[in-house]
């Protein structure tokens, strides 16, 4: 990612969005002290190249920057663009570039010439060898070399029986358009793809760690990748039969799973997703209770979203996450199950008081965190429309201060800048309205014309924030215990 956001160099000053991983959101820059000439020369790595954890708007904060001397990677590869970069950091006001940050400025035009004229060796592999012999030297330069992804050892290794992954996941990605408006890693269907055979199995612990992955063949039961593969022509035939039916359920359930977290849960974007590997548990046990019969599915699905937004708020999802999917998916199985009246299983049991949820809310600390997400797409829960337009809140967002940093509160001080990040004063809307709002106070865009009565309750706000002019801390006092009573309704169902 890191070089793909180096080499895909805007055509104009544009800084480009932050990314997330782990999700944690950042952006990548250079430092200014990185000096090329004094790097060892067995460097071929970018390791002067820093992750900063990052809010969004400073992306554009070149003040900031300056300060902490960074620039964003994307403008390394354009001379232009470097220099233009300095310019807004450092000259304002007429200002001239000092002895040091001429420097700056020559080790970032330094950098720049060795990524441009950096060679990359290329080996050649004579084609009259066996695709095991293949197989084998890819395994083994992507293993004591630089690592592929596991999804490419998998592919390599499944080509031995005439499988291509690659080719699966293609045609999933044309059959299923959520794949692609979520941006899905295709590992995620295959772990789904192992909760699924294992379940099949009978198997009493249903796992998807990484071992599992790499270890694909034995879950089936049937042949080891290794040995050699023309051995049984049947076995690697029904081997391919059961893999392609349970890749199709997979698949299917795995988009599925993303429509009910866009239309249930109100996450319409991959970065609004509080926790992504929740995908892969929803995923497996909505496959798993699909045989049961109609009269058990209605207390089924509202037992997983009490799930769902208890695991977010206990933070379920933090560490250890291909564990967590493996005790979250047997102990939902355990609890879903029709018959006589079930405890909750101690590893879902995610039952939280007010006092806790709104301790739960305060400790939000960023718009990285899985809670701030759960909260921002609350409204899209009941299908809340955009203040303005009211068009369904789905594509083209912009998460909006309800009380901007640039308005009149701010400025006149009656609002410490620290506090205008609370989650509480933050909602989603649409990026022509956020164009129309800019800088004014909700005082001001908050009116009859534009905001009905159901909106804004959807949105957890309320006629008096203008009639009685309240303050900035008696509206997140209001607007927080609305908030907190849904969040009960929801995690203690």
């Amino acid at each position: 990612r890191t070089f793909w956001y180096t080499l895909n160099k805007p055509g104009r000053f544009m800084p480009a969005d932050t990314i997330e991983h782990k999700e944690k959101k950042y952006k990548i820059y250079l430092r200014l002290d990185t000096n090329i000439s004094r790097l060892p020369s067995y460097v071929d790595k970018p390791s002067f190249v820093v992750s900063e954890s990052t809010e969004e708007d400073d992306k554009e904060n070149y003040e900031w920057q300056a300060e902490v001397e960074l620039i964003p990677i994307e403008f390394v590869l354009d001379d232009g663009l470097v220099r233009k970069w300095f310019k807004k950091a450092f000259t304002k006001n007429g200002k001239r570039l000092t002895a040091k940050q001429r420097k700056y400025l020559k080790n970032v035009l330094e950098v720049r010439k060795r990524i441009l004229t950096y060679k990359c060796p290329v080996e050649y592999i004579i084609k009259k060898l066996k695709s095991q012999d293949h197989t084998n030297i890819f395994k083994l330069l992507n293993t004591a070399g630089t690592d592929l992804t596991t999804f490419d050892l998998l592919n390599a290794q499944l080509s031995n029986v005439h499988l291509n992954l690659r080719e699966l996941w293609n045609n999933a990605t044309k059959e299923y358009n959520m794949f692609e408006l979520f941006h899905l890693d295709p590992l995620q269907v295959l772990k789904v793809l192992l909760l699924i055979r294992q379940t099949k199995n009978e198997d009493e612990n249903p796992t998807c760690t990484q071992k599992d992955l790499n270890n694909l063949h034995k879950i089936y039961k049937i042949f080891d990748f290794y040995l050699d593969y023309q051995s049984d022509k049947n076995e690697c035939v029904e081997f391919r039969q059961q893999f392609k039916e349970d890749w199709k359920e997979a698949c299917r359930y795995t988009s599925k799973a993303l429509e009910i977290i866009q239309r249930d849960f109100g996450a319409c974007q991959k970065k609004y997703i509080p926790y992504t590997p929740m995908i892969v548990t929803l995923a497996a046990i909505e496959h798993w209770r699909k045989d049961y019969d109609q009269r058990f599915q209605g207390r089924m699905k509202e037992k997983i979203k009490q799930w769902y937004w208890g695991a977010i708020f206990r933070q379920a999802y933090e560490a250890g996450t291909d564990n967590v999917i493996n005790h979250h998916y047997k102990s939902l199985m355990e609890w879903l199950k029709p018959g006589e009246r079930r405890n909750v299983p101690s590893e879902i049991r995610f039952k939280m008081c007010k006092k806790d949820i709104e301790k739960a809310v305060d400790d939000i600390e960023s718009s990285g965190d899985a809670r701030y997400k759960a909260i921002l797409c609350l409204p899209l829960v009941n299908n809340a429309t955009d203040i303005y337009s009211y068009e369904f809140l789905s594509k083209n967002l912009h998460d909006h201060h309800i009380f901007p940093k640039k308005s009149k509160e701010v400025r006149n001080g009656e609002i410490e800048e620290y506090e205008i990040n609370n989650i509480i004063n933050r909602m989603l809307i649409t990026d022509k309205t956020n164009q129309s709002i800019k800088n004014k106070s909700p005082y001001e865009y908050l009116d009859e014309k534009c905001c009905t009565r159901a909106n804004l309750k959807n949105h957890f706000l309320f006629k008096e924030i203008v009639a009685e002019k309240l303050s900035y801390r008696q509206f997140c006092k209001a607007r927080k215990k609305r908030i907190l009573n849904r969040l009960y309704s929801l995690i203690n169902y």
